[in-house]
């Protein structure tokens, strides 16, 4: 993994050793208006399979991801363009692109769900009952107590590729069978939304599309409402150049609703892309200020979480010849500030592209595409993106040579008890187009550094120490039934020690359950003694 570092250059702002870097970006006003949708007043038809009947993983992969999961067809034809979410009785959904007629071509929305934790797969496609008409590019977001938005594009009639979506009926939440719709918004060539909510079905939801024609007054289109009833709207364009992907994070503190939105844009000045990404209260105010990439060559796709405080971002970049990496950035306040230094996900030699980012507080994961053995890989980090704390070695979630890549290709979902991955897969091409496979994987466990009310602080000495340190004991430990663990920053336990009672010290000598010595950084010792949890880091050098 590399760590690219920034470096402070006068008051123009934060630069990368080799001109990769973020600089503060020009803030911008915008002007929030009321909008009312349009209803479609043509059938909408949902079109079910039942659920796969075998569960997938029974054998034949080794951990940490499952072996994959064929989501089964509606249609026997391409499906594409994804995303993911959970509902509030730990449904799973993937929502996807599906063509269901081919001359003239018609796509519907296809949602495929799962109640065993993505072991079998339900699908239903929702269709205009007419080939005028083509709804495609669906992005799901689920509510807290399960109202399920379905946000894309529908194009048909006098209607050119506008701003569309399905909602749960009033009495079929948690139901992806009860949807209802098309809503739709007649504000032309608006393509690639995201969507995201907060609360229950009668608060916030919030939708934001990317436009794509060519002109100078291309903007970024984001409509929301609070009560689904009364909606508002403005678009916003970066003063630079011509807006692409978009991406957007949602967070909320007390009263304030914050927003992060990352926008990729052409910059006719530097003829290349750059990617921007603007903080939002939604206040009113209408002003945004932001952080921009200075790479003098094409920074694209950016992937925006925010979770519990915390705001990630990840972007595809160009590092030289033509090489696209992962690049990854934090802030530990609302996306206030961010972390002076770039993380570089995967820095082989080969490209990886198009990044999807889950997470809760600490956790976060990414997802991308690595075209160079056409699958899809995933690293993770349990103390918010710092360095030194993902993978060394990138985790493979696609068990065959086969995913197909291109924009939202991939998509990424963090529950308590697993990471799950769905990804656009061609290995039944000759008698399929593209399909969609799932693949799961344990949610890794968070370690933290913490004082206890009863037990106390630790102490380590030395710290940090090269053979030996010794953890020392306080006397509210003097009890029996204690239990030494050693993490590594991922959350992977190297070794557990039973702590004989009345001791006043234990060592531990750098080495794993197995007797290998681990390999210099930091690691995170823990005390319980069954009730009560105490940790600290322990830095082991050279």
């Amino acid at each position: 993994m590399k760590i690219l570092m920034l470096c402070m250059a006068g008051v123009a702002g934060i630069c990368f050793a080799g001109n990769l870097g973020i600089v503060p970006a020009p803030a911008m006003n915008v002007k929030i208006e009321p909008i009312q949708p349009v209803e479609l007043d043509v059938e909408v038809e949902c079109i079910r399979t039942e659920a796969s009947a075998n569960p997938p993983w029974l054998a034949y992969r080794d951990p940490p991801w499952s072996a994959n999961a064929q989501i089964p067809d509606v249609y026997n034809r391409d499906d594409k363009t994804l995303s993911m979410a959970v509902g509030p009785d730990g449904r799973i959904y993937v929502a996807y692109t599906t063509l269901w007629n081919e001359s003239p071509a018609c796509a519907g929305f296809g949602l495929a769900s799962s109640t065993d934790g993505g072991m079998t797969w339900d699908n239903r496609v929702y269709r205009v009952n007419s080939t005028a008409y083509s709804e495609f590019n669906p992005e799901i977001t689920v509510t807290d107590d399960g109202k399920i938005w379905l946000w894309g594009t529908l194009n048909g009639g006098s209607y050119t590729n506008v701003p569309c979506w399905l909602r749960s009926s009033v009495y079929g939440y948690n139901n992806p069978d009860s949807l209802k719709g098309f809503l739709l918004f007649n504000i032309p060539y608006r393509f690639y939304p995201e969507c995201v909510s907060w609360g229950n079905g009668d608060q916030l939801v919030f939708a934001q599309y990317t436009v794509d024609r060519t002109g100078d007054n291309d903007s970024v289109f984001c409509v929301f409402s609070y009560d689904s009833t009364n909606w508002w709207v403005f678009t916003f364009r970066p003063p630079d150049g011509n807006p692409g992907m978009t991406s957007i994070g949602l967070d909320v503190s007390g009263s304030d609703t914050i927003l992060v939105h990352a926008i990729e844009y052409y910059d006719a000045a530097g003829s290349d892309w750059d990617v921007v990404w603007y903080l939002d209260t939604l206040n009113g105010s209408g002003n945004f200020y932001g952080w921009s990439t200075n790479n003098t060559l094409n920074d694209r796709y950016p992937s925006v979480f925010c979770t519990q405080g915390y705001a990630y971002i990840a972007i595809q970049s160009d590092v030289g010849s033509g090489n696209n990496d992962i690049l990854f950035n934090y802030s530990t306040d609302y996306g206030a500030s961010w972390n002076g230094t770039f993380v570089n996900l995967d820095s082989t030699a080969m490209s990886a592209t198009y990044p999807r980012l889950s997470g809760f507080a600490t956790t976060i994961g990414c997802a991308y595409n690595y075209p160079g053995d056409a699958r899809v890989r995933f690293n993770y980090s349990v103390w918010n993106g710092q360095e030194g704390t993902w993978q060394t070695t990138p985790e493979v979630v696609s068990d065959n040579p086969s995913s197909n890549e291109s924009y939202h290709t991939v998509a990424l979902l963090w529950t308590p008890a697993y990471f799950h991955a769905a990804f656009e897969d061609q290995r039944n091409s000759g008698t399929d187009g593209i399909e969609i496979y799932a693949s799961r994987r344990s949610a890794p466990v968070v370690v933290k550094e913490s004082e206890n009310v009863n037990l106390g602080k630790l102490r380590l000495y030395p710290n940090p120490f090269k053979d030996r340190v010794t953890i020392e004991l306080n006397n509210e430990f003097a009890c029996g039934n204690l239990k030494l663990r050693v993490y590594d920053l991922t959350g992977k336990l190297l070794t557990t020690h039973s702590v004989i009672a009345n001791s006043t010290s234990v060592v531990w000598n750098g080495t794993d359950d197995h007797g290998r010595t681990v390999p210099a950084g930091i690691y995170v010792v823990r005390i319980t003694n069954g009730k009560d949890i105490v940790t600290q880091k322990a830095i082991l050098l050279q």
